[in-house]
């Protein structure tokens, strides 16, 4: 059961670094003048809408993921006794 949460953690933060990633990316297409650091407001909203709803899906998953995995070791514990 250790290893499953271990691999379901790993999976979740590598998610995570990717989300920032393209973060980033999306953050940079929303420039529109770097010498004086000038952003186009409505790519920024819009940056800032779709990491809010990716990182609210991320965590509704990773909720469900070990919600499942805990009632597998309660089960577990459970047959052992």
């Amino acid at each position: 059961m250790a290893k499953k949460a271990q691999i379901e953690s790993e999976r979740h933060a590598s998610k995570i670094r990717m989300l920032i990633g393209e973060f980033e990316a999306r953050t940079q297409k929303s420039v529109v003048n770097a010498v004086i650091n000038e952003y186009n407001g409505v790519k920024v909203a819009q940056n800032k809408d779709w990491i809010s709803q990716e990182l609210h899906r991320e965590a509704v998953d990773l909720n469900r993921n070990f919600a499942a995995l805990f009632e597998n070791v309660n089960y577990e514990l459970a047959n052992a006794l």
